[in-house]
């Protein structure tokens, strides 16, 4: 069985649909991309040490200290609330959709492998 990749996107594009119908709050790609940055940059000024290190470990420290306030802060936000609930729900409404992308994944990495 042969797959290019439109088979991936008209999947997805089918499981957009699906979440869409059964889990209401629409996300789309164009809203995602639009977001992504703006919480991005709304969380590193947030996290972004006012303190400027003056050797190597404090730096090290600093990073650190960044990289874990980053993914709690963003883990809360509530975009990343509302993408965590549609895809809860996606889990429950879409299943024969998801198992369709997983066949197509399969399949696809089954032919590249075999280059």
């Amino acid at each position: 069985m042969n797959h290019d990749f439109s088979d991936i996107d008209n999947a997805m594009d089918e499981l957009d649909r699906c979440g869409d119908e059964h889990c209401g709050h629409i996300i789309t790609s164009s809203q995602i991309k639009e977001m992504d940055p703006k919480i991005s940059k709304w969380i590193s000024k947030k996290c972004r040490s006012k303190k400027i290190p003056k050797t190597e470990e404090e730096h090290r420290i600093n990073q650190q200290n960044y990289n874990a306030c980053f993914t709690k802060v963003r883990k809360s936000s509530k975009y990343q609330k509302r993408l965590t609930k549609r895809k809860k729900c996606e889990d429950k409404k879409c299943k024969s959709v998801q198992q369709k992308i997983k066949k197509i994944l399969s399949s696809t990495r089954k032919n590249l492998n075999s280059f």
